[in-house]
């Protein structure tokens, strides 16, 4: 299991909902189902956190941050290549996206793209696995 602050597990959902739907301008209730089940195994089991609280408060941030969603899923990646300087961990977010993307079984290439762009970012080469080319 991988811990991550408080903090960082709100960015991480940001990021979540925001690849969910910036890929294709939609969010639909699989992507969602799918973010929290991922969201979970970065929270400490004694810490009793709860996903749909924090996923309903990420709504709100990502709702009321409509003019600059782009600019805070950028300081969020920056943030992540700094303070999660473990590959594994940034692979473990990667794999991820892909799977909340597979979620609505449409993995689309913008979402493809997003993945690619972050992994970029974070100095990760991307695996078979992703199905992604280069």
């Amino acid at each position: 299991m991988i811990q991550v602050t408080n903090s960082q597990l709100r960015h991480l959902a940001y990021l979540f909902l925001s690849f969910a739907h910036l890929s294709d301008f939609e969010l639909l209730p699989e992507e969602i189902a799918e973010a929290k089940v991922r969201l979970q195994k970065y929270t400490d089991p004694a810490a009793n956190t709860n996903i749909d609280n924090l996923m309903e408060e990420v709504i709100h941030w990502y709702n009321s941050s409509a003019d600059t969603r782009l600019q805070v899923v950028n300081s969020i990646a920056v943030t992540f290549n700094f303070d999660l300087p473990e590959k594994d961990m940034k692979l473990s977010i990667l794999e991820d996206l892909v799977s909340i993307g597979k979620a609505d079984n449409n993995y689309i290439e913008s979402e493809k793209e997003f993945i690619r762009m972050l992994s970029k970012a974070w100095n990760i080469t991307l695996l078979y696995f992703f199905n992604l080319p280069q």
